[in-house]
């Protein structure tokens, strides 16, 4: 068989050693390099988080400093929303045969404190309070933020959403008036704490 006419069909998810590489449905001549739509770097329970999943928190991250500046998981995740502004952390690759950079694995073990928090409340009720997309909405428009995290009826994207009722989690449980009820933390203190608390209770599994 004439190798040059040799053509792969790629639509399935690889393990390769450092890391789980997902390849794209693509068609493959002989000497062409593969492509890699996405790579998955960590399992918080029985969810997976991929790179470009941990892109897209970042990125809405970012969106709910702008829309709403007192956020709390602004705060709490203020090294997320800085360190993930160098985009090459993100760049999809064959991991197999170059390592991640200390940037990077740095990163994602933040985000892995994050999927964990989110983790964590979503087993709790959380209620919006009715008119609070319309509210940030209109402050997305008046701040000039991204609008990718609305839907077009103006609601929240289901990832921004979730976002959101992690914020109200928090807010309801350490934004005090009184701090010393509190025990004398701020609120990014006390989101901190329940961290900690939660980390080795919650199981975790890493690609690198």
């Amino acid at each position: 068989m004439n190798k040059n006419n040799i053509n792969n069909r790629f639509n399935y998810i690889v393990l390769l050693l450092g890391g789980l590489l997902f390849f794209g449905n693509v068609s493959l001549s002989y000497g062409q390099k593969p492509y890699y739509s996405d790579v998955f770097l960590f399992r918080i329970v029985d969810t997976v988080y991929s790179l470009n999943e941990v892109k897209s928190i970042h990125k809405d991250l970012k969106t709910l400093k702008c829309i709403y500046p007192e956020s709390l998981l602004k705060d709490v995740f203020k090294g997320v929303i800085s360190r993930g502004e160098d985009q090459s952390i993100f760049k999809v690759k064959d991991y197999s045969k170059e390592k991640y950079s200390a940037v990077q694995i740095t990163f994602f073990k933040k985000l892995i404190r994050f999927a964990k928090l989110k983790s964590y409340i979503q087993s709790h009720k959380v209620k919006l309070s009715p008119g609070l997309e319309g509210l940030f909405y209109q402050a997305a428009v008046k701040n000039k933020c991204s609008m990718q995290v609305f839907g077009v009826d103006k609601k929240f994207a289901p990832n921004f959403f979730k976002l959101v009722r992690m914020e109200i989690f928090l807010r309801s449980r350490y934004i005090l008036d009184d701090k010393k009820k509190n025990g004398g933390q701020s609120g990014a203190q006390g989101v901190n704490a329940l961290i900690k608390s939660i980390e080795n209770q919650i199981s975790e599994e890493v690609y690198w």
